[in-house]
């Protein structure tokens, strides 16, 4: 992980995505199907405006993100 690292380090948000990739990590040594989706990233588009409401919802929940 520390050549990974030092591609993007220094990045804004470097933190969080050390934290995704180590999530990720995981889930793939589980042997856990994970998908990304690009979703585009315009103001009002109905679909990311759901996903903008979800997750600040998700943020205020103290069970997220306890894996």
């Amino acid at each position: 992980m520390k050549v990974e690292r030092q591609r993007w380090w220094g990045a804004p948000d470097a933190d969080i995505l050390a934290a995704a990739i180590e999530i990720l990590r995981k889930r793939i040594a589980a042997g856990t199907a994970t998908f990304l989706v690009k979703v585009k990233a315009h103001r009002g588009e109905p679909v990311n405006e759901g996903a903008d409401i979800l997750a600040d919802k998700a943020i205020s929940d103290p069970k997220v993100g306890k894996e």
